[in-house]
């Protein structure tokens, strides 16, 4: 909510000031920060990562016998207007849905670039094309 908002008449019908309104949230550790993007989550697409994590978690692998590699993803055309939310500086109140900026896959361009590595070996780096996606047979193709 607004600081012009709080700051409307309200049942006793007096309008304040929006610095006013300000100070006083200051002083219960409430101030203007700008939201931490994050990507739209549903509460079961939640629930379906910890689930996944957890099992990940639990495995026991030897990690210098993994191929490890990477999706890099750069965003072009993004929104980056800013708005504030009025919050605690704690983490709890951070990253609460009200106090998030939804990100979504609409009107920007994605650029991706991909690459491996294994121990000290590293593999090539390769730029997908636009629409292009990393599959199994994309694997075998590239290594």
């Amino acid at each position: 909510m607004t600081l012009k908002a709080l700051a409307t008449p309200s049942k006793s019908g007096k309008q304040l000031y929006h610095h006013t309104v300000a100070i006083i949230l200051k002083s219960f550790g409430k101030a203007k920060r700008r939201p931490h993007k994050k990507p739209f989550l549903t509460p079961l697409y939640k629930t379906k990562r910890r689930i996944h994590y957890r099992a990940e978690k639990a495995i026991k692998r030897n990690n210098r016998r993994v191929c490890w590699s990477d999706k890099v993803t750069f965003k072009v055309g993004e929104d980056l207007q800013t708005f504030w939310v009025t919050r605690a500086p704690s983490r709890e109140e951070k990253y609460t849905d009200k106090n998030l900026r939804p990100t979504f896959k609409s009107g920007r361009t994605t650029i991706g670039v991909w690459s491996c590595f294994y121990r000290d070996k590293i593999g090539p780096l390769y730029i997908l094309p636009e629409g292009e996606n990393i599959t199994a047979k994309w694997y075998k193709w590239v290594l």
